[in-house]
């Protein structure tokens, strides 16, 4: 993993499931408030001194965010900074569309995520957040956290709501 860490408050079950399946597939981007609110206070209790530098999130393309009409991860992001007082930044872009992740099998997320995100401001010495809404198999946190890396980032911590069960079992 090219992440150092995750901080997740909730498993992506039950209410949680829910109620991230109304934000990312329903357009109640209220949500992100809380989201937001749960993620900080999970990453008070793991980072109090937060040595974060910047907030970054995953990107969508164009035509991703037609379809949805925003990026909720961005979206959470950006409540997320807001709350913690740390700086959003635009450092990513999506170079091309992929297929949908959460439509592929879990052997195949890697690749198809492979070498579609750039990133396009410095980024060189900075502690990142990387905030999503849910990690399930962790491919595209960890090829966005590979590329930060890439370009000159410190460190890259993963920030999501939820994750899937079977992924902290390990």
């Amino acid at each position: 993993m090219f992440y150092s860490d995750m901080i997740v408050p909730y498993y992506y079950t039950g209410p949680a499931y829910k109620a991230v399946r109304l934000y990312k597939f329903n357009d109640k981007r209220e949500k992100a408030l809380e989201f937001a609110g749960c993620m900080l206070e999970r990453i008070e209790e793991l980072y109090p001194d937060r040595p974060f530098d910047r907030i970054c999130y995953v990107p969508q393309t164009k035509n991703e965010m037609r379809d949805r009409g925003y990026n909720q991860a961005e979206y959470l992001a950006r409540k997320l900074s807001g709350a913690a007082g740390i700086e959003t930044l635009d450092a990513l872009v999506k170079l091309y569309d992929t297929k949908r992740q959460h439509d592929l099998p879990s052997d195949d997320r890697s690749g198809n995520v492979m070498g579609v995100f750039d990133v396009i401001c410095d980024v060189e010495g900075l502690n990142i957040l990387l905030a999503d809404d849910v990690k399930t198999t962790g491919a595209t946190l960890n090829e966005c956290a590979k590329m930060l890396m890439i370009s000159g980032a410190n460190t890259v911590t993963a920030a999501v709501y939820a994750v899937t069960k079977k992924e902290l079992r390990g």
